[in-house]
């Protein structure tokens, strides 16, 4: 019976292999995605925003977004409660940017993990019938997902990294900048 569900794991074990690898691709693909993503949003935030002057300059896409929503719910009739709504949803809105690169740098590791795992049971049978082929490229599938896996994960880590504090740097000043218009003033001293 334990021979049975063995050879039975071993078999679920070995299907995994191929769509772990594919994976694997895609998600080292989408890393580099990100890290372009990143770089092109680096390359477009100028400057902070001088918003303890009463400014919102900064040029990111947050903060544009506000600057164009302010203007459609200025004067409006309890804009305290939408300006509080309005920060609610960006909030919602930078969690929802953030996921994938939060899933992919927790999801990449463990594939390069399984893509680890799961060539050492046939290596480990190979080294036993004394085919070193079977057991050289066993093992190199091995290494190279861990590689694989860990490269793309800390790629994704950095710019969830990076774009964590960004963005709560433009929610703050966003806030702020609320918090000014809803206090009576229009954001100007």
């Amino acid at each position: 019976m334990i021979d049975a569900l063995a050879y039975l794991l071993l078999i679920i074990s070995s299907a995994l292999l191929y769509p772990v690898m594919i994976l694997l691709v895609l998600l080292t693909i989408a890393a580099l995605f990100f890290a372009g993503e990143l770089l092109a949003e680096y390359s477009t935030r100028r400057g902070g925003a001088d918003i303890v002057e009463g400014r919102l300059d900064g040029s990111t896409w947050l903060i544009e977004r506000f600057r164009r929503d302010i203007e459609r719910i200025k004067g409006r009739k309890m804009l305290e409660v939408r300006l509080e709504k309005l920060l609610q949803e960006y909030e919602f809105e930078v969690e929802r940017r953030l996921e994938p690169l939060a899933l992919s740098a927790k999801l990449a590791p463990v594939l390069g993990l399984m893509g680890t795992l799961i060539p050492l049971g046939p290596a480990l049978i190979g080294l036993t019938r004394g085919d070193i082929n079977m057991l050289a490229e066993n093992l190199a599938i091995a290494f190279t997902t861990t590689v694989v896996g860990l490269f793309a994960a800390s790629i994704c880590y950095v710019a969830l990294s990076l774009r964590r504090r960004w963005y709560a740097q433009d929610i703050s000043d966003i806030a702020f900048y609320a918090e000014l218009i809803a206090g009576g003033g229009d954001g100007k001293e």
